[in-house]
């Protein structure tokens, strides 16, 4: 049985708000950040990083146009604190109701959101949002809060589930902030994603690949052929591999990411911070993608396509001839160790 629970300011609403994707594209622009629970819902997943890669969104979106909000996060001594006593209260009335409605087995997905002042929005996205709250106004000092929970049915093994990916569409605009208007701007990719294709990488020039529309992307990459030069006794340990992601520039600091980044640091693992290239390709062993909710999800498959472009992500541009694949290996070596780091 489907169920969704929200609390505003402190405030359990009694309106159903829906699921978590269709009430953030009812309302205004703002910053988010979503997780779960794990071991039968008896912990939060990741809650403090969740709640300072919040902070830094609201930061970064504070001085963007038009979604600002109405406190200056620079002001505060730390931020990060104020924003988790503001969320707690709503954190906890939400969940006390989620663990009423909650079936056995099920695990609760968690999502904290902050909208921007009204004033700051354009009137096109005023007239469109709708829902519980038509107008988020502050009607309190500070920030408008909101936590959004709702029933999760995790696979049995997250990592041993492949997924095929595509190449497809450009990077986020602000892709360091965790923000709402990305909800509504990929709706374009996902209409245009080929049938069984779980989600698309993108990439500004169809070569350098930068993350997933709502997952960061690894690959493990064969030393031999991209020249990385490393201490013999690294490179024997890990058999001459090294782990590659995207840099923070052009992607969203993804929890996970981090956790995996201090995982390879702690154990020797090679890893560079530098996006993988479709054009060597050749090199690769194994991929996956990760984000809070799946944790890890190996990829079995990756399809990418010669394609014009021209600034649209229409779905025109990819057509079903023009794939080139690339299968990979599943769940081995370097993300084996690292989704075991990942689960403890």
């Amino acid at each position: 049985m489907e169920w969704n629970v929200l609390v505003r300011n402190g405030v359990l609403q009694l309106q159903d708000p829906g699921p978590p994707l269709l009430f953030l594209r009812s309302q205004l622009p703002g910053a988010y950040t979503t997780t779960r629970s794990s071991d039968n819902a008896s912990r939060i997943l990741f809650w403090d990083r969740h709640v300072e890669r919040l902070a830094q969104s609201i930061e970064i979106l504070a001085n963007e146009k038009p979604c600002g909000f109405s406190i200056d996060p620079a002001k505060f001594p730390c931020f990060v604190d104020y924003l988790k006593s503001l969320l707690q209260r709503s954190l906890q009335i939400g969940l006390q109701r989620a663990l009423e409605l909650r079936s056995e087995y099920e695990e609760l997905l968690i999502m904290a959101y902050i909208p921007g002042e009204l004033d700051k929005c354009t009137e096109q996205e005023q007239t469109t949002c709708k829902g519980l709250d038509k107008i988020n106004t502050q009607d309190h000092e500070g920030l408008e809060v909101y936590v959004h929970i709702s029933r999760f049915l995790p696979p049995l093994s997250e990592a041993s589930n492949p997924i095929r990916v595509a190449i497809m569409g450009f990077g986020r605009i602000v892709p360091n902030a965790k923000h709402t208007d990305w909800i509504k701007a990929r709706k374009a990719l996902e209409k245009a994603r080929p049938e069984g294709v779980m989600e698309i990488i993108l990439s500004n020039d169809g070569d350098l690949l930068l993350e997933g529309m709502v997952t960061n992307f690894f690959v493990v990459s064969n030393r031999v052929n991209t020249g990385v030069k490393v201490p013999l006794t690294e490179d024997k340990r890990w058999k001459g591999v090294v782990l590659q992601t995207a840099p923070l520039k052009g992607v969203l600091p993804g929890v996970i990411r981090k956790l995996i980044l201090e995982i390879c640091d702690e154990h020797g693992i090679p890893c560079e911070q530098t996006s993988p290239s479709w054009q060597g390709r050749e090199s690769w062993t194994e991929a996956f993608t990760t984000n809070s909710v799946r944790l890890i999800q190996s990829i079995s498959s990756i399809q990418g396509s010669p394609v014009h472009r021209d600034g649209t992500n229409e779905p025109h541009y990819w057509q079903q001839d023009s794939w080139e694949y690339l299968s990979l290996q599943v769940y081995v070596s370097c993300m084996h160790i690292v989704s075991i780091q990942v689960s403890c």
